[in-house]
């Protein structure tokens, strides 16, 4: 009879090279065997309206110049005027105005600026773009 010496501890292998065999096996056989089908519609019932509304984003440009004129759809005023400028913002934003581009000379003063865009914030047009004009 053969004894196996008490230091020498027996080690349990485990060979993984048939499991992945299998694996890939499989993976294999469902990629072969898979159909993609990119041509599947689906009808789908769209309810009808009787009422729409149009949402149309309305947009104004207003030019700033260095002799501090502010034109507004054509209307011309002077800055120093903030009234006047307020109250055409305010109208315009009760017509449905929810955007505003303030195209403006390169050469204006930064409380110029300051001022049209307090004008801006008073008639509640938070949706604000800027231009800079260069001038040569």
């Amino acid at each position: 009879m053969k004894l196996i010496p008490k230091n020498r501890k027996s080690e349990a292998e485990l060979n993984l090279t048939p499991l992945i065999d299998i694996v890939f096996l499989l993976l294999i056989f469902f990629m072969v065997s898979t159909r993609f089908d990119t041509n599947k519609r689906h009808d789908i019932d769209v309810p009808l309206s009787s009422y729409s509304e149009s949402k149309t984003e309305t947009s104004v440009s207003i030019f700033v110049d260095i002799n501090n004129i502010v034109t507004i759809k054509q209307k011309v005023f002077h800055l120093d005027k903030r009234d006047d400028i307020k109250k055409e913002l305010d109208d315009l934003k009760n017509l449905g105005l929810n955007h505003v581009t303030v195209v403006a000379d390169s050469r204006i003063n930064y409380q110029s600026f300051i001022d049209i865009m307090e004008s801006l914030a008073f008639a509640g047009i938070n949706r604000v773009s800027f231009s800079v004009e260069r001038s040569d």
